[in-house]
């Protein structure tokens, strides 16, 4: 065999958690496995990092929607470490004059918060539930194997048919909605509608988009404990998920290396046959699999000339920016929120979302470069139920900032500064004094995402979640240039089959996909 010897059964490129998902895989099935992080911290976007010292962030992912529970089970997780210290996490919505609306799965407490708001609202709120759940079952159904074939449609149909009646129905209408389709004929409430809208706007997408619900019906997938559609937060922060799972990759005899850059995935006689460093080493593996954006796996490590004009083509078209960045604060004390008098909501999710006609605003601003004058936000404060992540009497504040442009006029090296301060004014104006209690702080726009993590496009998905990019729709496990199979290579990562999020599907099927091939060789 030409190219470079042949010292591992598979070679993994980032140490995300999907790349760590393959590799305990792999290496529990007696694989020989070697996985290879340009970064010197492992958990890729799904990471907490120590920032500033004794404050502990998770910098990017911030709220855990469930590994599938498979792979807890599979990999041993909780003997691994992995804790939690929220199981059920409450969203509150939070207005501009103070109104303040407290969600949760129990229909009973959703349908009394919303009793002041709408009298409809709240058994409004619980048929949502149902519809969500719904769409959570096929999302789940469609994710949990590989796509059977190219023909999108069909497969969908495939699905449904497996569904119970009410369910393929309640999924099927939804297909292609807008999230503002869904939820504006449903809803009286403004304040309901923007914080529903805001979930679907973390796959990337307007409110007004169709085919854009896919975040929240992957969302919806996932569950925690075993209950569906809960939200958690693991103790230590987001990154205590690699910690289980390095520890489940190692202990299974799995090698890890930081800091090393993958700089070319080697092809001889048009099969991979495994990688350069930057550093000018060669590692040679029967499967090479790439833990990152398929798109930068071919164009950048592959490089075109393995790879068909069309291919090419096809991958720069599809490239997408993301919309979120993202603003961790280090506080000298907890925020007060207006009108938040129960303080045990600050164990949950608060979202700054108050309306869609909000959200469509801001999305329309970043859409043509320009920095959202009142933007939306998806907040935690984890430290509320986890100290160990900040020292005593300080805290975390963690949020999602809703539709940040990739690149604003004039550049983020003139504004950067003075849009994260201004990020804190916005917040200041729902918690006032919160400038005042901020020790250190952080702004990544989804360019500081790209660079630090990878991400293309400082994309969180490397694609946006919509039912048109999921499934045969994108890259699946085994590595396609065109219609002919790249040989060796697999992707393992958001960019492919089953998508983003933190499931850990993708890492999954990979390891599977290896594995048949290894048994059929």
């Amino acid at each position: 065999m030409s190219g470079p010897n042949v010292t591992y059964d598979a070679i993994i490129i980032g140490g995300g958690h999907n790349g760590l998902v393959t590799a305990a895989y792999l290496a529990r099935a007696k694989q020989k496995v070697l996985l290879l992080e340009a970064r010197d911290v492992l958990g890729g976007m799904t990471s907490t990092e120590e920032i500033w010292p004794g404050y502990h962030v998770s910098r990017c992912a911030h709220v855990y929607p469930g590994l599938h529970p498979r792979i807890i089970r599979d990999l041993g997780l909780y003997r691994h470490g992995l804790r939690l210290t929220q199981r059920r996490m409450s969203t509150t919505a939070i207005g501009n004059e103070g109104e303040v609306l407290p969600l949760s799965l129990d229909k009973w407490a959703s349908r009394a918060a919303l009793a002041g708001f709408s009298a409809q609202d709240g058994k409004a709120y619980e048929t949502y539930l149902k519809d969500l759940g719904a769409l959570g079952r096929f999302a789940r159904a469609l994710s949990e194997v590989p796509a059977q074939n190219g023909k999108w449609e069909e497969e969908v149909a495939r699905l449904l048919n497996g569904l119970d009646a009410g369910t393929a129905e309640r999924a099927s209408a939804a297909l292609f909605s807008s999230a503002a389709d869904m939820l504006n004929d449903r809803f009286d409430t403004d304040l309901l509608r923007g914080a529903c809208a805001l979930e679907a706007g973390l796959g990337g997408a307007g409110p007004f988009e169709e085919a854009a619900i896919a975040a929240l019906a992957l969302r919806a997938a996932g569950e925690v404990s075993g209950v569906p559609m809960a939200l958690g937060h693991p103790q230590g922060g987001i990154g205590t998920i690699a910690t289980a799972l390095v520890a489940a990759a190692q202990n299974a005899g799995a090698e890890i290396l930081l800091d090393t850059k993958v700089e070319k995935i080697l092809v001889h006689d048009g099969v991979v046959r495994g990688v350069q460093t930057s550093a000018g080493e060669e590692w040679g593996a029967r499967a090479t699999i790439a833990a990152l954006a398929p798109a930068q796996a071919l164009t950048k490590l592959v490089g075109n000339e393995h790879l068909e004009p069309d291919l090419v083509a096809d991958l720069r078209q599809r490239a997408v920016n993301g919309t979120v960045g993202k603003l961790n604060l280090a506080l000298s004390g907890v925020p007060e929120f207006r009108g938040l008098q129960d303080q045990t909501l600050l164990k949950g999710r608060l979202v700054i979302a108050p309306s869609i006609d909000h959200l469509q605003h801001s999305f329309a601003e970043a859409s043509v470069g320009h920095l959202p004058r009142d933007p939306a936000f998806e907040i935690t404060i984890p430290t509320t139920h986890d100290a160990s992540l900040a020292p005593k009497g300080h805290h975390i504040l963690c949020a999602n900032v809703m539709h940040v442009p990739y690149e604003p006029e004039g550049g983020w090296m003139r504004c950067q500064d003075d849009y994260r301060d201004r990020l804190v004014a916005a917040l200041g104006y729902y918690a006032p004094g919160l400038a005042d209690l901020v020790k250190h702080a952080e702004f990544l726009s989804p360019k500081d995402i790209e660079g630090q993590y990878g991400a293309p496009g400082g994309h969180w998905h490397h694609a946006n979640l919509s039912f048109d990019q999921l499934a045969s729709l994108r890259p699946q496990a085994r590595a396609r240039a065109g219609d002919v199979f790249l040989g060796g290579l697999y992707f393992a990562s958001a960019g492919a089959h089953s998508g983003g999020g933190i499931s850990g599907l993708p890492g999954l099927l990979c390891a599977e996909a290896v594995l048949e091939d290894v048994a059929a060789s």
